[in-house]
């Protein structure tokens, strides 16, 4: 193989340090080492090399036959087939480039490598530029459009800049090593519909003051309205636009979140202009329920809008009012006494405390200005519950419960996210007791020095998490009466065959056979529904458990048990300013942890579950 290289080379130069370059991911990286090298630039069309064989000479046997010369395999040598950007010409000797590029031998093979870097993210290609030896070949604007060609770059070419570039390296050489040549087509994202609302109808669970207690004017308890106000308008979504790269592949673009308007208590839904409104009926306190519904590339955002007439209660809830029972919204001066109930369609504000053996019922928010203590109380809340300090009540909220104390031995689950500020004094946060968050936890302390018997959970919802634990009682049960009937029935399984020799051979037993086969065949398809019906739970909760965090500013305390989804462990030691997450990089993922201070994206460090025993991914708590 005999090369055709300028003067100023005495060797094909060797090319993978040109493909490792320009696989590189960070743009700056590539440009600097593309400041040291130079190569050897060619054109379509180009011979590179020529392959040289010597004739042979005819031969004659010791018989006097003559021999011909065998017919020649030129390229039986693989160091001699033409690489990448390199063909053999018609004439069986010449190398011939492909496409324009940077020229010399890759794998020991004569090759034209393109001069192409594209972004990892295929949203920006360039024309890589090394000093080229003398010699080399000024490529055209055409031979440019080859070259991004051959490098599978079809969109977002700048035409303009490619008869700049072409006419700068003929003149001026190479300037810039990185020249962009082609752009992407970024994704124009959608617009999700947003209702207009005409009054505050945010509850603000983060209206803690610096004792713990909880404000009621910045929470915004009880937003009033009036008799015919409009309270809100529905928004109209904006689709987007989808996006290319500069090597032609769609970037799909999800579709918009759409807005739902339903009409509660004491409300009127009416369209106008082709937008869905809710007007007020009565003179009232407004409430605002959202539920979000995902669905593939979109999705929609339910807002429930209800006005409720305002019960208000001067002093305390005791023997003097009796229980509370009333439609609307309630607010409580004082304190509900041990023992009474409070129940309301709407929100239930309580300026006092809730004492040992109370129970609050509520269709929409609770706010508690001080504490819930008593291992009697219960406070259910279809919306979310805020108060100073929990100890050892049980709390159930349909969205967020916001503490700004502690929660001490309490029996705590929220299906949105659970926040413990701490304030009021060092202990402040989560001490004894279960408390699940199924959007995640934040909290100041978790556990403490002594505590042996703290038990959070996130990303799974509590009920959820009954209906798995359901799931597997039943395939247990399965599981211990199907051999009893199958061994009743003289079979070891519901084969056919089996059954039929069965029954064959006891004649006089075949009604009671059939009876003991009908039911282990309603067991086993009570199994495998249960079996699916489980898959289906966990893998909802799996995909949840992606994103939620355990995140603790002091200190999670060693002993302290933790679970995320599926998954669950004890910490061995303690644990200062951290997020606890999971770690889906590892096979099962685990739970770890890295520093508070970090974002949420980066990925977990290798060390990220030092000091911690997992016990498994078996959910069972």
């Amino acid at each position: 193989l005999e090369p055709r290289l300028p003067a100023s080379l005495e060797a094909l130069p060797n090319l993978e340090s040109v493909v490792e370059v320009l696989s590189r991911e960070h743009r700056q990286e590539v440009s600097a080492a593309l400041s040291d090298l130079s190569g050897w630039l060619v054109t379509s069309g180009q011979v590179i090399a020529t392959l040289l064989a010597e004739e042979g000479e005819a031969g004659i046997s010791v018989q006097g036959k003559p021999l011909p010369i065998p017919p020649a395999d030129l390229i039986s040598d693989t160091r001699l087939q033409p690489g990448e950007g390199v063909e053999l010409a018609p004439n069986g000797t010449n190398f011939v480039a492909t496409v324009a590029g940077l020229a010399g031998q890759l794998h020991g093979s004569p090759a034209v490598v393109p001069q192409v870097w594209i972004t990892q993210n295929g949203m920006g290609a360039y024309l890589a530029c090394p000093e080229a030896v003398p010699g080399s070949t000024s490529p055209t604007a055409q031979d440019l459009a080859g070259t991004l060609g051959a490098a599978g770059v079809t969109d977002g070419i700048d035409t303009s800049m490619l008869e700049s570039l072409s006419e700068r390296l003929s003149v001026l050489g190479p300037g810039e090593p990185l020249v962009q040549v082609a752009a992407g087509h970024e994704v124009i994202a959608p617009v999700d519909a947003t209702p207009v609302f005409n009054f505050d109808h945010h509850a603000r669970s983060g209206s803690v003051r610096p004792d713990g207690s909880i404000d009621f004017r910045d929470r915004n308890v009880f937003p009033p309205v009036h008799a015919e106000e409009l309270l809100v308008t529905s928004g109209v979504p904006e689709l987007g636009t989808e996006g290319r790269t500069v090597r032609g592949e769609i970037l799909p673009v999800d579709a918009p979140r759409d807005v739902e308007l339903v009409p509660g208590e004491n409300v009127r839904h009416q369209a106008q202009d082709g937008l869905s409104q809710i007007h007020a009926e009565i003179d009232g306190g407004a409430a605002v329920q959202i539920e979000e519904e995902d669905a593939d590339g979109g999705g929609l955002v339910r807002y429930t809008v209800h006005v409720y007439p305002i019960t208000q209660v001067d002093g305390d809830v005791g023997y003097e009012t009796g229980h509370i029972d009333v439609p609307g919204s309630v607010l409580i001066s004082g304190t509900i006494k041990a023992g009474f109930h409070v129940k309301a369609s709407g929100d239930v504000a309580v300026s006092g405390s809730v004492d040992d053996g109370a129970i609050i019922q509520a269709g929409g928010n609770v706010t508690v200005q001080l504490g819930i203590v008593g291992d009697e109380t219960k406070v259910e809340a279809t919306g979310s519950i805020a108060a100073k300090f929990v100890q050892e009540a049980t709390l159930r909220a349909g969205e967020d419960i916001t503490v700004g104390s502690y929660i001490h031995n309490a029996d705590v689950a929220a299906r949105g996210s659970v926040n413990v500020e701490g304030a009021g004094g060092a202990g402040g946060g989560i001490i004894g007791g279960t408390v699940w968050g199924a959007k995640g936890l934040t909290t100041r302390n978790l556990g403490s020095a002594g505590s042996t018997g703290t038990h959070v959970r996130v990303g799974v919802d509590r009920e959820e998490f009954a209906e798995v634990e359901k799931a597997q009682a039943i395939i247990r049960q399965v599981d211990t009466l199907l051999p009893r009937l199958l061994q009743s029935a003289g079979v070891a399984s519901l084969d056919a065959d089996q059954i039929r020799i069965s029954l064959s051979k006891n004649p006089g037993r075949k009604k009671v056979l059939k009876h003991y086969i009908k039911k282990a065949t309603q067991l086993t398809s009570l199994k495998q529904a249960h079996i699916e019906k489980r898959r289906q739970l966990l893998d909802q909760i799996s995909a949840k458990a992606q994103s939620v965090v355990i995140a603790v500013a002091d200190t999670a305390y060693a002993r302290t048990e933790v679970g995320i989804g599926g998954h669950q462990l004890s910490l061995q030691d303690d644990l200062k300013a951290v997020k606890l997450c999971l770690d889906t990089s590892t096979d099962p993922p685990a739970i770890g942890h890295r520093p508070l201070h970090e974002e949420a994206g980066q990925e977990t460090s290798g060390d990220a579950v030092s000091g911690m025993a997992s016990t498994g991914s078996d959910p069972t708590p």
